[in-house]
């Protein structure tokens, strides 16, 4: 089998898995992978109808039909493009659906691939980071670009020289550059991923559905006096006559807190033109 490389640049889509600058240590079943096989892999969702998308399957299957073009068992494969059963093209449909093993409910394999095809990156080898300062791209840091924003990348492709059902092509990234902002994308299962439906109908004892007071007693309600040895609440600032408060001969015992700062993320503005904006 002969080796033949192309080189281009993918679309811009949305980086909705995997991560550039970490080395995938275990894999899908959660088993380690020897160190001098452990790669680093990420997928980019790239919308179907993305100008530029037909010119890089036409890349890939220029590399494909390079490297097999004289194993008629392998370009059968191959001549069915990415309806291929068992030829990698390393591209997934993001309409996919399929039934989710908890719920036993149809649901996108891809979480945020509608619509798009979900290309699946990866190598052995360092990746750079950039992004455009206008229209002129630099090196950046690597924080800089995260999960669910858009990016570009440059690859090369060629054929993995297997001769079985794993014949297929390589997408090896050169550089991951970032062109715009969207919502950032959070690792992990979601809050109802995790907890289901609910806690059940179960209560230990002593557990209630309100909170207590010290020594187990409810507290009591609002506009009652307090519980006997409980301080009683401040009371209001007297008028003095002359239209100011008199002044506290004391300081209350709780102490003031500035008002809670919010730590959300606000992905700045897109603009027109990004695909799934």
């Amino acid at each position: 089998m002969s080796r033949h490389t192309e080189y281009g640049n993918s679309p811009v889509g949305r980086l909705i898995s995997g991560d550039p600058w970490t080395k995938q240590t275990t894999d899908a079943n959660n088993r380690p992978i020897p160190e001098d096989k452990q790669s680093f892999w990420f997928a980019v969702a790239i919308e179907k109808n993305a100008p530029g998308m037909n010119e890089m399957l036409s890349l890939m299957f220029k590399a494909a039909q390079a490297g097999y073009g004289q194993s008629p068992h392998i370009m059968a494969q191959i001549n069915m493009g990415l309806a291929a059963t068992a030829f990698s093209w390393k591209i997934a449909d993001g309409d996919e659906m399929r039934a989710n093993p908890t719920t036993g409910q149809q649901e996108l394999r891809w979480k945020h691939g509608k619509g798009c095809w979900v290309v699946k990156f990866s190598t052995t080898l360092p990746i750079a980071s950039a992004k455009y300062q206008g229209a002129v791209p630099t090196y950046c840091d690597p924080s800089e670009i995260k999960r669910g924003y858009y990016v570009t990348v440059p690859f090369s492709t060629s054929a993995n020289g297997n001769m079985d059902h794993t014949a297929g092509v390589y997408l090896n990234p050169q550089t991951v550059c970032l062109v715009g902002f969207g919502p950032e994308i959070a690792g992990g299962p979601s809050l109802e991923q995790q907890l289901g439906a609910g806690p059940g109908a179960y209560m230990p004892a002593g557990m209630t559905q309100t909170p207590q007071l010290p020594g187990g007693s409810a507290p009591a309600p609002s506009g009652m006096p307090a519980p006997s040895g409980m301080p009683a609440p401040a009371q209001a600032p007297v008028g003095n006559g002359s239209g100011m408060p008199t002044p506290q001969t004391s300081m209350p015992s709780g102490e003031t807190t500035s008002p809670t700062s919010y730590g959300g993320y606000m992905a700045p503005a897109t603009g027109g033109g990004m695909p799934g904006a």
